[in-house]
């Protein structure tokens, strides 16, 4: 999605929730004159929900096949939307793909978001949905013991710090971690940042943490910034990055954080592509397909 200045001006103006809409409306016009997606069948495809801390969580299960026999590994996975957007249906495709050729049971999670649900009403909604999947392994056949947590951008930053909250929590445990473009450090200051021409991220962002924090006061919070925290005895990492994502520096710095307290990483860069490329729709970016894969075929190695 390309905007010009003014138009990034103009909405970063907007409030939460003017600014959703108009976001979505935006992607919506621009998918209207294109071929429909071509998405992946898992074996099945189902919608629920569970007791989350302060109302029901819908969750969408994508199992892949199996002869039912045997345990499945399983990836919760927490979507991204500069945590005052996106849902179970903006990250449909990319779930589809990830389970397919990972073989790996996909648990996403439509958490709370803001300005209607500020933080950390969306960390405590993904700790939960880590907790049900444990709790409710047998019944979802799941290997407990092989569960791994994704998210790409907020998501991303949802998926570092449910993490970092197992650990420190003594569980549920987690045995993998990918990490898509994740901000990892709310301190920067991104009112100096200079885009390239047409990006959209960091004036962007800043309208989000007016509207997920509500407090600056969060920004040294380490379930707003893991990269504050300690990150020793974390599970090993996958980290996807974009060469012209502004936010790749924070990423690249909590990768070098991860490899200097002993965690093992595996870092892949996209050249030439810009932020949002992971999840971009396959009929408009070809290179999406390729990165998703990569993704699943770590996830895959990692829990088999």
């Amino acid at each position: 999605m390309s905007w010009n200045n003014e138009s990034i001006e103009a909405l970063c103006k907007l409030n939460g929730v003017e600014f959703r809409e108009t976001v979505n409306k935006s992607f919506a016009k621009m998918l209207q004159d294109t071929e429909p997606e071509v998405v992946l069948q898992p074996a099945s495809v189902t919608n629920t929900k569970f007791k989350g801390p302060k109302s029901d969580i819908p969750i969408r299960i994508y199992t892949p096949d199996s002869d039912g026999c045997v345990k499945l590994p399983a990836v919760v996975f927490y979507r991204g939307g500069g945590f005052i957007n996106g849902g179970l249906d903006s990250h449909d495709s990319t779930c589809r793909r990830l389970c397919v050729k990972s073989g790996a049971v996909i648990i996403s999670v439509d958490y709370r978001v803001a300005p209607e649900h500020p933080f950390p009403a969306a960390v405590d909604d993904c700790y939960a949905a880590l907790q049900y999947v444990h709790q409710n392994a047998d019944a979802l056949n799941i290997d407990a013991s092989r569960v791994a947590v994704a998210g790409d951008s907020s998501g991303g930053t949802l998926t570092a710090v449910v993490t970092i909250m197992a650990r420190d929590n003594n569980g549920p445990s987690i045995k993998f971690q990918c990490l898509i473009y994740p901000p990892t450090d709310f301190t920067t200051d991104y009112s100096k940042h200079q885009p390239h021409e047409g990006a959209l991220l960091r004036r962007e962002t800043i309208n989000l943490q007016d509207n997920y924090l509500q407090d600056y006061n969060h920004r040294e919070d380490i379930r707003v910034s893991p990269l504050k925290a300690d990150l020793t005895g974390l599970p090993s990492a996958w980290v996807f990055v974009a060469e012209y994502d502004p936010l790749t520096p924070e990423s690249i710095a909590y990768v070098e954080k991860l490899q200097s307290q002993s965690v093992s990483v595996e870092l892949v860069t996209a050249p030439g592509a810009d932020h949002g490329i992971f999840t971009f729709p396959s009929n408009l970016s070809p290179d999406t397909v390729r990165y998703q894969e990569a993704a699943a075929a770590a996830i895959k190695k990692a829990l088999s």
